[in-house]
């Protein structure tokens, strides 16, 4: 048996045929991934360009989140001098009405005391008053049972006939 196995193959064309037949769809892969190699080339480029034209935009929202953060302590610094004030503020009125109270208060036991030595003279002469009027009763009661007696004695004497 010969051990030539170009012999073999039913391919009618030849072997230096067969080759460039090879080199050919290994150049027309080449071809087709330096093609696809390109296409990705270009996706990167415009990326990177779009990266690019971001930047600035990236920029103007760090410098608006930088002023928007500078607005806020300026605010919360507002806030607490207002606070402040309010609470001076506070502070003076709670003052001022503990002021009030104590003077209301004073004049209220002033006039209490007042009314109360009124309403305690007033009743010693409803006392005094009290203890005419019983006195009277009791005077009445005494001229009552003695005229009650007199009465008992004169029916007493009297006879019936």
């Amino acid at each position: 048996m010969s051990e030539n196995k170009t012999d073999e193959t039913k391919n009618p064309r030849s072997f230096e045929e067969r080759v460039f037949a090879r080199f050919d769809a290994v150049d027309s892969r080449l071809d087709a991934v330096d093609s696809r190699l390109g296409a990705l080339e270009n996706r990167v480029g415009k990326l990177e360009s779009k990266r690019y034209d971001t930047k600035p935009i990236w920029e103007q929202a760090l410098a608006s989140i930088a002023e928007t953060n500078q607005k806020l302590a300026e605010t919360n610094q507002k806030l607490a001098e207002t606070n402040e004030r309010m609470d001076r503020g506070f502070d003076l009125l709670r003052n001022e009405m503990k002021a009030e109270f104590s003077a209301v208060r004073n004049e209220m036991k002033t006039e209490f005391t007042a009314v109360r030595h009124e309403i305690e003279h007033s009743l010693r002469g409803v006392d005094r008053k009290i203890d005419v009027l019983n006195q009277n009763i009791f005077n009445f009661q005494v001229d009552q049972r003695y005229v009650d007696r007199r009465l008992a004695e004169l029916e007493s004497q009297i006879k019936p006939t």
